[in-house]
């Protein structure tokens, strides 16, 4: 495995390892059907896995997912403030060039600004463009449709020709990442 782990010995009895070890060997080899490149490390506590795929454009992935500890609020549950669970896949892209674009969470504050637009069937969600590729962004939410619906999506935006995703997910979603690589 190309992906290293960085347990103690003790840990590798641990359930949390096993199924960390299982996440980062279904990436790699996920990445090794695409004959792409991976590196990484994980344990029980964590993973930290990156992959580049170049069929037929260039796309970067990085999955994380990160036990920590801090100071404790009671307005969030333990698990959302100790838990981190992400997913970025980036592709860079000139057909983006001089391209404005971002889908986020939304914010309290958006109401107030104008250039800022809710979406019609995610109302968790804000938007900005300048209309650009149109075509190309619309067939991009088709693909993430489930994701908007499940609010794993955390922003898309689109920044120096760099198509940016990045997911808060436990689940590594790569049928909806093997969809995005035909776009």
């Amino acid at each position: 495995m190309k992906i290293k782990s960085n347990a103690l010995k003790d840990e590798h009895n641990s359930p949390f390892y096993k199924e960390n070890k299982k996440i980062c060997q279904e990436f790699e080899n996920f990445i090794a059907t695409k004959n792409g490149l991976v590196k990484g490390n994980f344990n029980a506590w964590s993973y930290n896995i990156y992959g580049k795929i170049k069929t037929p454009k260039a796309w970067s992935l990085q999955y994380k997912r990160s036990v920590y500890s801090g100071s404790i609020s009671i307005w969030f549950s333990s698990k959302s403030q100790n838990l981190l669970t992400l997913a970025k896949w980036t592709l860079k892209d000139i057909r983006l060039k001089n391209t404005l674009f971002f889908i986020r969470r939304k914010k309290m504050l958006d109401s107030m600004r104008p250039s800022y637009v809710t979406l019609d069937n995610y109302s968790g969600y804000v938007l900005k463009t300048d209309g650009a590729q149109l075509k190309f962004f619309m067939e991009l939410l088709d693909v993430l449709q489930s994701l908007f619906a499940s609010k794993e999506i955390y922003i898309i935006k689109v920044e120096n020709e760099l198509l940016t995703i990045e997911l808060r997910s436990e689940k590594l979603h790569l049928h909806i990442l093997e969809k995005l690589l035909r776009l």
